[in-house]
């Protein structure tokens, strides 16, 4: 390697996603940050010919975090357990992008978010066992709004 050059060191979690009073977790891939609307198509009349569209309903998806590692994995373990116990104790989570210096580079909210699903890491024999906690949890929200 020359000596004018600096090895680049790619981070291996680019998501945050800070849940109050419970957890900070850190994880390398997040899914279902969109908002999507129904579609109604209206007819009025008699007309045959042309049907408008609307705007239905908008619905959201359940975001999914992948390759996960959290300051306090019971906790969020704890929230999951309330979760199946009927207790379900929802919560506005953030979700931030960080760049490689660990600032956020752009900011998405969940409203009312509660763990649908949380699948531990595979084996505790994995070389990267220490470093991944949860391998995913499904998150069920109200909303998202962009920041």
């Amino acid at each position: 390697m020359d000596s004018n050059t600096t090895p680049y060191r790619l981070p291996s979690f680019y998501f945050r996603v800070a849940v109050p009073d419970t957890a900070v977790i850190s994880c390398s891939e997040v899914s279902g940050l969109d908002n999507d609307m129904g579609e109604i198509a209206y007819r009025s009349g008699d007309s045959i010919i042309r049907l408008p569209h609307m705007a239905g309903i908008r619905k959201s998806g359940d975001v999914t975090l992948k390759l996960c590692r959290a300051d306090d994995m019971q906790a969020i373990t704890a929230w999951h357990d309330a979760v199946r116990a009927n207790n379900i104790r929802r919560k506005a989570v953030t979700v931030e992008l960080l760049d490689e210096q660990q600032n956020a580079v752009k900011r998405w909210h969940l409203t009312n978010a509660w763990p649908k699903k949380i699948v531990t890491a595979a084996s505790e024999t994995d070389a990267d066992a220490d470093a991944i906690a949860f391998d995913t949890i499904i998150l069920a929200h109200e909303g998202v709004t962009e920041e």
